[in-house]
């Protein structure tokens, strides 16, 4: 049974024909039932399914810091949705069925109006899991201020593993720099990844990350 008041406007609800009314995130939207699949198995599904995962999985990890970088659309997309579809647009891309691509340096962790600010340097070194991102701390257009808070997510490409730290009253952007420690050291030839972006101190606005990244001398 469907309900519908107006299905361009009002309340609707069910199901009809083919299509299925709902509610979500306060929208009236319609979608179509879902079609028998002849071969669910089939390379180009299990690829598709086997990014979903990879981009999903990478959301949960970091989630802390993409409902942040991702805030600004919350009123019609929630952040896994927005970080999903720049995931599939960026860092992982299909490839000959059923493999598929994960570009780490193309992650893309926010999405906001202030202008974004670039990483200067990342220092790391052999046989240390410390991590030196830095910045030029000078407030070069109008919507940036000394106060901004960094978020920043540095990753090991090598050995597969991440750090990320959301920015606080004892870190700002008049600090010009900010370090975090991987949870295994760094070996040389490993390519370390950094993506930075910041928040007003209110909340109320972020920018798009930049990226960078060093090979571990």
């Amino acid at each position: 049974m469907s309900v519908v008041q107006n299905p361009l406007i009002g309340r609707a609800s069910g199901k009809f024909s083919n299509a299925i009314f709902q509610k979500w995130k306060n929208l009236n939207i319609i979608r179509s039932k879902p079609l028998t699949v002849a071969n669910p198995q089939s390379p180009a599904q299990t690829m598709r399914r086997g990014m979903f995962s990879t981009a999903v999985d990478v959301a949960r990890d970091i989630a802390p810091i993409i409902t942040i970088g991702f805030n600004g659309f919350k009123a019609t997309l929630t952040w896994m949705n927005v970080f999903i579809n720049r995931s599939f647009l960026g860092f992982i891309t299909p490839g000959i069925a059923p493999l598929f691509t994960v570009d780490t340096s193309l992650l893309i962790i926010s999405d906001g109006p202030m202008t974004p600010t670039a990483i200067s340097t990342i220092v790391a070194v052999d046989a240390s899991a410390d991590v030196t991102v830095s910045w030029d701390p000078a407030t070069v257009a109008a919507d940036q201020a000394a106060t901004d808070l960094p978020m920043l997510v540095v990753v090991n490409g090598v050995q597969n593993v991440f750090i990320y730290r959301i920015g606080d009253a004892a870190v700002q952007r008049s600090g010009g720099s900010v370090l975090v420690s991987l949870p295994v050291p760094n070996a040389t030839g490993d390519d370390v990844y950094a993506f930075l972006f910041f928040q007003r101190l209110d909340g109320s606005m972020v920018g798009s990350n930049t990226n960078s990244s060093v090979v571990v001398a």
